[in-house]
């Protein structure tokens, strides 16, 4: 797991101050703990954790689960020593799993409390239940010649799939909605890798969208679909749109020049998938389809256009605007084609086209500037909010979860017949 080192810094104060909440948590398992909310919280996340492991891990795997052997609790504001055979001071502001000693290990003065503020206590459980995942694959026999970024997505995926257990209620922990759901899946994004790294790099751990994905295959599908990840089944975004001759780390598209080129390429690109598809007339309102689809909207037969979407574009990259855009676009084309407007099919055809046209500007080399970096933009707009999903009556997809694996069918589908 990558370091929050910086996030850290930035909320010094609230480590110093974490508090409590977990009271009567059990923290006499785990070595070092102070019985300070912020171990309570772990210890918690760790019981949790392990329960599914113990319940799950027989029926995919055909044998009894072996408990972790240790939990380790640092403050690495005041460490010294070393751990997991390197300086404690490397552990700041991070988790990690130590094979040697079978051993899950958290810094509870620079990791913890930062996540829990920033991110809320289901971040805690989905970083710890990662780190878990690790101990799954010593159990399970990962081969030591696996990719580091295909280690990492087994992992995510593993945090998944104990996450989904949990959120329904059979761990001790209270059940947590789409809402928590979503913090935590942002908290995941701090970790990801920088714009431009390379899949293949030793300790890569792959961009937001492959990290959030992978965690999604293990919540939607389970255990058994997170063993069979492997370097030839698993795509990572970094290494297949690698030779797109774009700098991963593009400069933002000024909002004005996005909404041409959006509208153009979504104009071609659509009626190429539907012959006969018209560009609705753009407008710009102060309150897009009386604020029901979110920053841009169509209805009337028009799409219209809010300041919230410029605000996606300042907020969260030019992508979060144009897929946002995309989704509106792609609504006109249902109503076009005469397919349902409102409805669970219409808010699954409307995302994952989005994510069609995303893929097929990547794929094409099309010019227009998209590189891979700008699909984790589109998470960052997918936890957000549903409206990139929304049906003609503002509703969409409620599980950040199924948004992005919705968009990503979209993306690496490239909207086949059949398949948005």
């Amino acid at each position: 797991m990558r370091s929050l080192r910086l996030l850290s810094c930035c909320l010094l104060l609230v480590v110093l101050t974490a508090c409590g909440g977990e009271d009567g948590t059990d923290t006499g398992f785990v070595h070092g703990a102070d019985g300070s909310g912020a171990d309570r919280l772990a210890a918690a996340a760790v019981s949790d954790v392990q329960s599914y492991w113990r319940a799950e891990f027989p029926k995919a795997f055909g044998k009894p689960w072996q408990p972790v052997h240790e939990f380790r609790s640092v403050d690495t504001l005041h460490a010294n020593g070393r751990l997991c055979g390197r300086p404690a001071g490397e552990l700041e502001g991070n988790a990690l799993y130590c094979p040697d000693q079978d051993a899950v290990l958290w810094d509870r003065g620079a990791l913890i409390p930062v996540l829990r503020k920033q991110f809320g206590d289901t971040a805690v459980l989905a970083v710890l239940a990662h780190e878990f995942g690790h101990a799954v694959q010593r159990r399970t026999g990962m081969p030591a010649d696996s990719p580091s970024v295909v280690t990492e997505a087994m992992a995510d995926c593993y945090s998944g799939a104990s996450l989904r257990w949990l959120a329904a209620g059979h761990g001790a922990r209270p059940r947590f909605g789409s809402g928590e759901l979503a913090k935590a899946l942002q908290a995941i994004m701090t970790f990801r890798d920088p714009a431009g790294s390379a899949a293949s790099a030793n300790g890569a751990h792959g961009d937001a969208f492959d990290r959030i994905t992978a965690f999604g295959d293990g919540y939607r599908d389970g255990a058994r679909r997170c063993s069979a990840m492997t370097a030839s089944n698993r795509v990572f975004t970094q290494q297949r749109f690698t030779d797109l001759g774009e700098a991963a780390g593009a400069a933002e598209m000024p909002y004005r020049e996005l909404l041409g080129k959006v509208t153009a390429s979504l104009t071609t690109w659509l009626r190429g998938r539907q012959p006969g598809f018209h560009a609705p007339p753009q407008r710009e309102v102060a309150n897009p389809c009386a604020g029901r689809q979110g920053a841009a909207g169509y209805c009337a037969g028009t799409i219209q256009l809010g300041p919230g979407l410029a605000a996606l574009h300042r907020e969260l990259g030019d992508w979060a605007a144009g897929t946002a855009l995309a989704g509106r676009y792609a609504l006109a084309a249902e109503a076009q084609s005469g397919h349902p407007v409102t409805g669970q099919r219409a808010r699954t055809r409307v995302l994952c086209a989005a994510g069609a046209f995303t893929g097929h500007l990547l794929e094409r080399r099309s010019g227009f500037g998209l590189s891979p970096g700008d699909l984790d933009e589109s998470v960052r707009l997918l936890l957000r909010s549903p409206e990139a999903s929304a049906d003609a009556s503002g509703k969409g997809i409620d599980s950040p979860v199924e948004r992005v694996l919705t968009f990503r069918d979209g993306v690496f589908g490239e909207g086949a017949a059949g398949h948005c």
